[in-house]
């Protein structure tokens, strides 16, 4: 994987994307965590990215590892309610990196 500068709507894309991945089915995606692991490299990696931008940029891996992992996001006390809590790191990521909220809708 090669660090590259992004443009602020390409962060963006990228935030976007860790995003969407709350919805995917609970259990084994190793793609998708794959992906998630690139995006948080790329965005930990942009020049002046602090380090609360760091901590949420994990924070959102680590979530998407406990929900796709196969056993882990059953100790959650409601799919739902994760899902919303990886929402929320991610628009928390998006404030630290200094990009414009989420359109509505």
């Amino acid at each position: 994987m090669k660090l590259r500068t992004l443009t602020a709507a390409e962060a963006s894309a990228l935030v976007d994307e860790l995003r969407a991945m709350a919805n995917l089915p609970p259990g084994i995606n190793a793609n998708a965590l794959r992906r998630a692991k690139e995006i948080r490299f790329q965005l930990q990696g942009q020049a002046g990215t602090t380090p609360s931008a760091h901590a949420h940029a994990d924070d959102v891996y680590r979530d998407l590892e406990v929900l796709l992992h196969p056993h882990r996001w059953k100790s959650e006390s409601s799919l739902e309610t994760f899902r919303k809590q990886i929402k929320s790191s991610c628009d928390r990521l998006r404030v630290h990196l200094g990009l414009k909220a989420r359109p509505s809708g």
